[in-house]
C-alpha cells in the first residue's frame, strides 16, 4: 500500500474561524497543481479529507480529475487533533 499525504494549498489568513478559512487564488492554483500531479502519475483508490473547509476545497480539485475515487471525511485530521491517534 503507498499512501500520499497531501497539504492544502495556501489559505487565507486566521480572520475567520480555523475551520472555515478558504484557499486564496493562489491556493486553488496549487491544488489544482496537485491534482494534476497526483491523478497523472498515481491511481488513488480513497481520498481521505478534513472537514475543514479548505481541505475540502483541495478534494474538490482531486474530484474533478479522479471523480469515481470514493472520499472520506475524517473528523479527527484537524489541526487540533493528536496525530498519534
Amino acid at each position: 500500500m503507498k499512501m500520499i499525504l497531501i497539504r492544502h494549498g495556501q489559505a487565507e489568513d486566521e480572520t475567520r474561524p480555523d475551520s472555515a478559512r478558504q484557499l486564496t487564488d493562489f491556493g486553488q492554483q496549487q491544488a489544482a497543481q496537485t491534482a494534476k500531479y497526483i491523478t497523472t502519475n498515481y491511481k488513488p483508490d480513497r481520498f481521505i479529507v478534513s472537514p475543514y473547509d479548505r481541505a475540502q476545497q483541495t478534494l474538490a480539485e482531486l474530484q474533478a480529475r479522479a471523480p469515481t475515487v470514493p472520499a472520506t471525511v475524517q473528523d479527527n485530521i484537524t489541526p487540533s487533533d493528536d496525530a498519534h491517534s
